[in-house]
């Protein structure tokens, strides 16, 4: 026979573990475009308090894509505005190639910004000046969230072609309105029936600064049974760049167009922008790969 008291000490026991359990729940909600993240302590799904927020700073929209060298890189990082601090609320962040749809590995670290630090320092002469250490990255080795501010990103081994949405996990809840970034040299191409070839194609590539321009361009064409024209576009953000007609021999595979800044209604800028091919005489397909 089960005594009474150990009974009721057990039931007592198993609700406590019950309430720790479900105290340490949260809700969330979103505001400002999506930008910032509000936790809320949650009990039996009822708010009972406010955890902090979070706000992402990386990126200067939840849609933009951010462009990162390969390597290892700080690809997105948040503001953190937290009541008091709590244990182990910075849980395993999932990684999303944009192309499949897939969960994919990546060697990731969870670091922090530690602003610049200056103190009064003296020259010879006694004068006084400020000596400052300027602010930088640290790696964080903690899940904790500390109380107060605090920016927290991750750093990435961002791999050759990489275009990678960042999901993070906080308090038990993914903060599912994230954030992009793609690598430097990434590359898509589009054709009619994604064939092998085509005789109209769309690159993509990444502008990696201000007033820029492509000044060549190569065209690789399979030999048709004659000369073929190909009009290319360079397009940004709905605009025409540039636009040049280029004629394909039916003996030549290859072909380099090269274009000056005269060629351009106005330079590219830092971003994604387009290569247009469209062959509107001929037979001769353009060779691609769509990987």
């Amino acid at each position: 026979m089960i005594n009474k008291s150990y009974f009721m000490l057990l039931i007592f026991f198993v609700f406590g573990i019950l309430l720790v359990g479900t105290v340490s729940a949260a809700k969330i909600n979103y505001e400002d475009n999506d930008m910032k993240v509000n936790f809320k302590k949650s009990f039996l799904g009822i708010s009972t308090g406010d955890l902090g927020s979070i706000e992402l700073k990386s990126h200067t929209s939840v849609d933009e894509v951010k462009v990162v060298e390969i390597g290892n890189q700080i690809v997105m990082w948040y503001d953190f505005n937290w009541i008091e601090l709590n244990k182990d609320m910075l849980e395993d962040v999932e990684f999303i190639d944009m192309r499949t749809g897939e969960g994919v590995e990546r060697d990731y670290e969870f670091v922090y910004w530690q602003e610049e630090v200056c103190n009064k320092q003296k020259h010879e002469n006694k004068s006084e000046y400020d000596g400052c250490v300027r602010g930088k990255w640290l790696h964080y080795n903690i899940r904790d969230i500390p109380e107060g501010k605090t920016t927290i990103g991750i750093k990435v081994n961002v791999n050759r072609r990489d275009y990678i949405d960042g999901i993070w996990n906080i308090a038990g809840e993914k903060v599912s309105r994230h954030a992009e970034w793609t690598e430097l040299g990434n590359e898509s191409n589009t054709g009619e029936g994604a064939t092998a070839t085509t005789t109209n194609l769309t690159s993509t590539f990444t502008a990696i600064s201000n007033f820029g321009y492509i000044s060549a361009i190569g065209l690789q064409a399979g030999t048709g049974s004659s000369d073929s024209i190909y009009q290319i576009h360079v397009n940004q953000s709905g605009s025409n760049l540039s636009h040049k007609t280029v004629v394909v021999p039916s003996s030549q595979v290859f072909v380099y167009l090269n274009f000056t800044s005269d060629d351009y209604s106005e330079a590219l800028f830092a971003g994604r922008f387009t290569i247009d091919y469209h062959m509107t005489t001929g037979d001769s397909e353009i060779g691609f790969s769509s990987d």
